[in-house]
């Protein structure tokens, strides 16, 4: 895993710009750090969520990097998906059903970090505070496991790790060569910057994903 430092030498010598005459460092690395956000919406990158479970409550939320919910489990159990408008078929106080645990989990009118389950808890879960997906016994009783999508936060720091495979490295360094040299300056350089904007998107169909 490289530094984001390496990687803006990278992007120094792809643009062959060592001396930051067409952009600043800085310009750089805007670039760099926007690129590798980016890379989030194509849901490359999951994490697993440990979450207590609370009696009567049927909402939950994760965290605001969250690019989508992919899957809840429930006292060890995964949840069926489901959308409002199946379970009004299924009766008109779906969501208040009583003596029940949760059995299913929907999205529907929510923030892309949040979810409902149904019916609500009939018990609170242990708090004690964990990440799986190395669980200690017992914890994942009455309690939440979120699978998610979420967006990558890279820093700032020059001397600071990417946080990305070194195949995604090379990915953020292309998008952002191609986006530098396709910016309207007196330094555009539209060869380079399809070039470039063609090799990430090659990188991305190697690993299923459609730019």
């Amino acid at each position: 895993m490289a530094t984001i430092g390496t990687l803006l030498d990278r992007i120094d010598d792809y643009t062959q710009d060592r001396d930051n005459a067409a952009w600043s460092r800085d310009q750089k690395k805007r670039a760099l750090l926007d690129e590798t956000t980016r890379l989030g919406r194509f849901q490359l990158f999951g994490e697993i969520n440990w979450q207590q479970g609370v009696a009567g409550t049927g909402r939950y939320s994760v965290a605001d990097d969250t690019v989508e919910i992919a899957d809840v489990l429930y006292d060890g159990q995964a949840l069926h998906r489901t959308t409002e408008d199946l379970l009004d078929r299924r009766g008109a106080n779906w969501e208040g059903t009583p003596g029940h645990p949760p059995q299913y989990w929907l999205t529907d009118h929510q923030a892309v970090n949040q979810f409902r389950i149904v019916p609500q808890p009939l018990d609170t879960g242990d708090a004690t505070p964990i990440f799986p997906p190395v669980l200690f016994p017992g914890v994942t009783e009455k309690n939440l496991v979120v699978w998610r999508f979420i967006t990558p936060q890279p820093s700032a720091d020059e001397s600071a790790e990417s946080g990305l495979p070194t195949v995604l490295e090379d990915v953020a360094v292309f998008r952002s060569v191609a986006t530098l040299c396709g910016l309207e300056t007196d330094f555009k350089d539209e060869a380079k910057h399809q070039f470039f904007k063609g090799l990430a998107d090659l990188y991305l169909e190697s690993m299923g994903v459609v730019a």
